[in-house]
């Protein structure tokens, strides 16, 4: 009896000392939970001040400090559900950086995400259309103005630069509709006189006229001019030349005549080249300037300094 005795009182200790151990285990998991939700939420904070630290350098033009700063909140959230965020703003940072490839991985990061961030299908058409990958860019800039309100005024550049691909793809009529609807949400954007009278200038339309004027317009910013957007001018006024030529006005004649030659001129200067010169050539060959056959020759000269066969060869057959 004494036996079953001691053997029951073993039985009831083993019992406390497992419930005993079973509490200790459960707090011990409930403190590991509480370190483990602490240990998170701290990460969070880290990561939003390096997030916010990354916009405001992105701001001051610190691009390299920035992706920095960004990269230190990606590392930071990347086991949490927030781990798109620094995202978003490296991927403003490499747009600002002209790193259209980083621009569009980190904008794929980000939407993977929350796929219904607009502005990074923005960056991302805009980058494919400087990649010239028009359809995708159409995609992408789609998306976002299907995502952002219609009247937003942001939303110019989607309009904007869809229509650039648009142009590119040669898809004309959509090209001219969304490019109205980007002049409509901001009339003070040299992108959209560019596209405007180069969409005029293309062989589907060809309406000179209207093209000069947006030239024009365009010409009242300095921003991203060179010497192609002369070469564009000089092809403008050429065309208007032409019309007064067939029985016009003798007077625009003579102005378009020297606009022609000016813009040509002036893209030669900016770029002297086989191939501006070249232009420059046939701008004066067209309205028989008696010293085309010179520019002519410089053309060929250059041609051949600068081994560009086609120039070469064209200009040797004016020439001679």
């Amino acid at each position: 009896m004494s036996r079953k005795l001691k053997s029951y009182g073993l039985f009831i200790v083993l019992l406390i000392l497992l419930s005993i151990l079973a509490y200790l285990l459960k707090n011990l998991k409930t403190d590991n939970a509480k370190v483990s939700s602490s240990n998170s939420l701290s990460a969070l904070h880290d990561a939003q001040y390096y997030n916010e630290l990354g916009n405001s350098l992105m701001r001051k033009e610190d691009f390299s400090g920035s992706v920095d700063a960004f990269n230190k909140s990606i590392e930071l959230s990347k086991n949490t559900k927030y781990f798109y965020v620094a995202y978003t703003g490296r991927a403003h940072t490499k747009f600002n950086m002209n790193d259209c490839d980083g621009t569009i991985e980190d904008a794929k990061m980000a939407l993977s995400g929350d796929s219904k961030i607009w502005d990074m299908y923005t960056l991302a058409g805009i980058c494919e259309f400087e990649k010239r990958n028009f359809k995708d860019s159409i995609q992408y800039l789609t998306t976002a103005i299907s995502l952002i309100d219609k009247n937003n005024k942001d939303s110019w550049r989607n309009y904007a630069y869809r229509a650039a691909s648009e142009i590119s793809i040669n898809d004309i009529e959509n090209a001219k509709k969304d490019l109205y609807i980007a002049l409509k949400l901001n009339n003070n954007s040299f992108f959209i006189y560019e596209c405007l009278y180069r969409l005029y200038m293309n062989n589907n339309i060809k309406d000179y006229k209207i093209a000069a004027e947006y030239f024009e317009k365009r010409m009242q910013y300095p921003e991203g001019i060179d010497y192609t957007f002369f070469e564009d001018g000089s092809l403008i006024y050429m065309g208007l030349y032409d019309l007064e030529k067939q029985g016009g006005n003798p007077v625009k004649m003579e102005q378009y005549r020297k606009l022609a030659l000016k813009n040509a001129n002036k893209a030669y200067v900016l770029k002297p080249s086989a191939e501006t010169a070249y232009s420059l050539c046939l701008t004066k060959a067209s309205l028989e300037e008696k010293d085309a056959m010179q520019t002519c020759r410089e053309a060929l000269t250059r041609a051949g300094q600068e081994k560009n066969d086609k120039i070469y060869k064209d200009a040797y057959e004016l020439v001679h």
